[in-house]
């Protein structure tokens, strides 16, 4: 017998660790301000990555630390949104920042 979960209950908790961020970023009313706003500047994008890409970079850390615990990583998908609700720019900064903690740790 293998030591990994069922794909159907690691995708239920991915689910609802995005449900959490995204409720927890949907009540922050300048987070509304930035994502409703149109033409955003540079720094206006670099807080939508620091508000969208802070949480996962802390489920990276969480699956870092903990063996076997796959579902808290959501980083790719975390890069993606970003990178089609802010544009290249950002997504590619919140995929810098959401890898961060494997830097640190040494794993490329």
């Amino acid at each position: 017998m293998t030591d990994q979960p069922p794909v159907l209950i690691t995708l239920l908790i991915q689910l609802g660790v995005s449900a959490a961020v995204s409720s927890v970023l949907a009540r922050s009313r300048r987070f509304r301000v930035l994502l409703f706003h149109e033409d955003r500047d540079i720094w206006e994008k670099l807080e939508m990555v620091l508000y969208v890409g802070g949480p996962f970079m802390l489920g990276v850390l969480v699956r870092g630390t903990v063996k076997n615990f796959y579902a808290a990583d959501v980083s790719f998908e975390a890069a993606i949104l970003l990178g089609v609700i802010a544009g290249r720019t950002a997504g590619v900064c919140g995929g810098i920042l959401v890898s961060l903690p494997y830097l640190f740790m040494h794993q490329y």
